[in-house]
């Protein structure tokens, strides 16, 4: 795999303020290609398997193995394959996710013995830092306002503190935002939240999109903007954000929801995405024990967009809604069938062509890819 010098690491991560819990962007300096494909992409896919032509045991082996086709020895394959059946048969019975968890938890032992096995360890240890760093870049901010946004676009009053010596300054922001997704877009977002950040930790949040209050639905929306973050980086953050919105809206999921409240609490859009582009990794990513991530992704690291997106299922649609705006291309099966599935939408075409559009009138040119 390519070496790059500088990337921007991306975190979810919860906070306690007067806003509840907060999904946040994290940003961390070193370089990156994000649209770079392992060589094992071209591998797997001149083995040409079609899904389609599989049965439910073997389309559930091929998702969960990954990229260790050829490094899974015979008896390991048997354990894993005897595993999936019991999890068909759970599946074509009561579909008791307790049951499927314990299961799962069995298989992912497996697999990650084979990955610790069959990647380097340089690849390893890379991405277990990339993992770890998004945790210890874990923080609060320095300071938050929040303002309503009005019918007309404006922002009015620092509902958190009362505070009006920064206001020119962050109707500055927000008008930069505006730029970047038309006000049309955002005219369900209640609640605008510039904060600021302590650059001097090597990695600072740069944005977030949540309810203001979890207890009453439906939701009202905020979005938040690290008012010191680097302006360059301001399309692919709100696209980004954007992105949680558009999956979340009509939903009382929470930030952090799991696949099974996706399924119970509706998320007609974010449930049709998991399904038709993750299968069942999916609920082997749910059972992933966060120490472990950085296994998770060497093995499925042509399953993502970015490391970022593998953290959890809610990041991994935002982060390819970016990829998607951003027109991004990729040679992987699954990541092809991501854009695919974007594509495929007429509401999330229109909805990208009227950002693109809205970039281009304001005289935005790029949107710098940012994310590993």
């Amino acid at each position: 795999m390519k070496r790059v010098n500088k990337k921007l690491i991306l975190i979810c991560f919860s906070i306690v303020v007067t806003l509840g819990l907060t999904t946040f962007f994290v940003l961390n300096f070193s370089e990156t290609n994000s649209e770079q494909v392992s060589d094992s992409v071209a591998e797997q896919d001149a083995e040409n398997f079609s899904l389609k032509e599989l049965s439910a045991e073997e389309k559930i082996y091929k998702e969960l193995i990954g990229n260790l086709y050829d490094e899974i020895n015979d008896l390991e394959k048997e354990k894993v394959q005897n595993l999936i059946k019991e999890i068909v048969k759970i599946e074509n019975d009561d579909n008791d996710t307790s049951k499927k968890a314990d299961i799962y938890k069995n298989i992912i032992r497996i697999l990650d013995e084979v990955t610790l096995r069959g990647h380097h360890q340089d690849e390893l240890d890379d991405y277990k830092k990339y993992y770890e760093s998004t945790k210890n870049a874990v923080g609060s901010p320095a300071k938050m306002h929040q303002y309503q946004i009005k019918e007309n676009g404006e922002i009015e009053f620092d509902l958190l503190n009362g505070d009006t010596s920064e206001y020119n300054y962050h109707k500055e922001i927000w008008k930069k935002a505006k730029k970047i997704i038309p006000f049309d877009l955002l005219k369900g977002i209640k609640y605008f939240v510039p904060f600021e950040v302590d650059k001097k930790r090597g990695a600072y949040a740069a944005g977030f999109m949540q309810p203001i209050d979890f207890n009453s639905t439906p939701y009202e929306w905020s979005i938040g903007v690290a008012s010191n973050a680097n302006e360059k980086d301001l399309s692919y953050i709100l696209i980004h954000e954007f992105g949680h919105y558009i999956s979340l809206k009509d939903t009382t999921i929470k930030i952090n929801a799991g696949l099974n409240n996706i399924k119970a609490e509706g998320g007609e859009l974010l449930q049709s995405f998991i399904e038709k582009c993750l299968g069942h990794i999916a609920e082997e990513s749910e059972n992933v024990e966060d120490s472990n991530r950085y296994l998770f992704y060497a093995r499925h690291k042509d399953d993502f967009v970015t490391k970022y997106a593998a953290s959890n299922l809610l990041e991994d649609f935002a982060e390819s809604f970016a990829k998607f705006v951003k027109s991004s291309n990729f040679e992987s099966e699954r990541l092809k069938c991501k854009m695919e599935f974007f594509n495929s939408r007429s509401d999330l075409v229109a909805i990208k062509n009227q950002i693109i559009t809205n970039l281009k009138d304001n005289g935005i040119e790029e949107i710098v890819d940012m994310t590993q």
